[in-house]
């Protein structure tokens, strides 16, 4: 693309100047001057009066009051003389000077990026835009006859309430446009100049080609999506399938822990069976040679031991009696379990049948779409090599194939644009990480709701070319 010295090198000495008048004089310094001049006037007329009632005056001279039109006259008498060379030089200052920058070295590419880039947030204006299509949106809004009066009124009557910011950005954007306006057309590519351009009736069919392409590759995918859908659904059987057998070999180990704690019981019932067997011998020899009451006492203790012995008895048999209702219970889930299993290999089948006519008919139109895909990707592959400055990964006409042609025009209108420059960095937005490098990228709004990030290496040389490393549709 153009930068904006393009345009303002086609001034004449006379606009030139204007120029750098509003750059150089429109600040808000030289709008606050006229009220402290004022204030100092007044002062050093009050002292002249004072002193001379007092026979001593001072004569001090009274203060100038200059407002900003009478310096910017003032600085238009002093550029007059100057050459066009000093001219654009001082352009090149006060443009850097206005943006606060400190780079004094950088490329007409860069502070013309700059400048347009400042100038573009009067507006608001997205990085989904390109510098480009920035200056042209600036141009016009400001073609407009009551923006433009309303941003040169800015010049000689400064309303604080928009702050210096506000002001420097109104400056910037008339730069902007008058260079647009000298150089006699917009800073972005005409669809004429781009790889892909075709019009009239090649415009329709292309289109209606797109429209097609969109609608196959959409009836492609639900297709996949359908084998996909029978194809998850017969992983879901399997592992239903595998949870049934987990819980039968589950039930078959309850059992067989059931089964050896029922042995442990029977052990122990046997052992207190023969414990209680001996305490009752016990207590009725004891009975029988009942002499005093220490004796029915010692009976009385022997009573209550042999109670507890019966009560864990009981409880020993209540336990051996629960294991078996739960043996029972394993027995019932198990056949219940088996059951399940055969239900869900029988679904399998099923589901494997209509997986199988939906595998083959996605199989059966996808090869033609990869056929057309890659129709569509060595189609635009021939036409950027128009690209001269540029070389292109071949993944990204893999990604590209799939746009409409109204999209590939704003990806190629990026391309022109960056492949117009010295400064290939100047454009650029920053820098990203892109597998595992730092690459520089541009994003570029291609339809309403996406935008497409172009990711780029400068060239080491002029020898070498622009790598275009990736095209991410975002």
């Amino acid at each position: 693309m153009p930068n904006i010295f393009d345009g303002l090198n086609r001034l004449s000495h006379e606009e030139l100047i204007d120029k750098i008048v509003i750059l150089e004089s429109v600040n808000i310094k030289n709008f606050s001057k006229p009220v402290f001049q004022s204030v100092g006037k007044k002062i050093i007329k009050t002292v002249n009066f004072l002193g001379d009632k007092l026979g001593k005056n001072p004569n001090i001279k009274e203060i100038e009051v200059k407002n900003v039109c009478d310096i910017m006259r003032e600085k238009k008498q002093e550029l007059n003389s100057l050459s066009m060379n000093t001219l654009n030089e001082h352009l090149v200052n006060a443009l850097i000077n206005k943006l606060k920058l400190n780079n004094f070295n950088m490329s007409d590419d860069a502070l013309s990026a700059y400048v347009i880039g400042e100038a573009a947030k009067l507006y608001d204006l997205s990085d989904n835009m390109t510098t480009a299509n920035k200056a042209d949106y600036i141009y016009n809004q400001l073609e407009n006859p009551s923006e433009l009066a309303r941003i040169k009124s800015s010049f000689t009557s400064f309303n604080p309430i928009n702050g210096s910011r506000k002001l420097n950005r109104e400056i910037l954007s008339y730069i902007v446009y008058s260079s647009i306006l000298s150089f006699g057309k917009c800073f972005t590519p005409e669809n004429k100049s781009l790889p892909s351009y075709v019009e009239g009736d090649e415009e329709l069919k292309k289109n209606n080609e797109d429209d097609d392409f969109i609608s196959f590759k959409n009836y492609v995918k639900e297709l996949k999506d359908n084998a996909d859908f029978y194809d998850e659904k017969i992983k879901e059987l399997i592992e239903d399938i595998s949870d049934q057998k987990s819980k039968i070999d589950g039930y078959k180990a309850s059992i067989e822990n059931s089964q050896f704690k029922i042995a442990e019981y029977r052990r122990d019932k046997i052992e207190l069976q023969s414990i209680i067997d001996k305490k009752n011998l016990e207590v009725e020899s004891a009975k029988a040679s009942v002499i005093n009451s220490d004796n029915q006492h010692k009976i009385n203790k022997m009573e209550d031991e042999l109670d507890d012995l019966y009560d864990e008895l009981e409880f020993t048999n209540d336990e051996i009696s629960a294991l078996y209702e739960k043996i029972k219970d394993y027995d019932t889930e198990i056949p219940n379990a088996e059951d399940n299993i055969r239900k869900i290999e029988s679904n399998i089948e099923e589901v494997k049948k209509k997986y199988e006519i939906a595998a083959k008919e996605y199989d059966s139109v996808n090869y033609n779409l990869i056929l057309i895909e890659e129709k569509r990707k060595n189609n635009l592959k021939e036409k950027w090599s128009a690209f001269k400055k540029c070389q292109f990964d071949d993944i990204i006409f893999s990604v590209l194939c799939m746009l409409r042609l109204r999209q590939i025009y704003e990806i190629e209108r990026a391309l022109v644009e960056l492949e117009s420059l010295n400064d290939y960095t100047s454009i650029s937005i920053g820098t990203i990480s892109y597998n595992k490098a730092d690459y520089e990228n541009i994003k570029v709004k291609i339809s309403e709701d996406g935008t497409a990030r172009i990711i780029y290496k400068c060239p080491a040389n002029i020898n070498e070319k622009i790598q275009v490393a990736g095209i991410m549709i975002e």
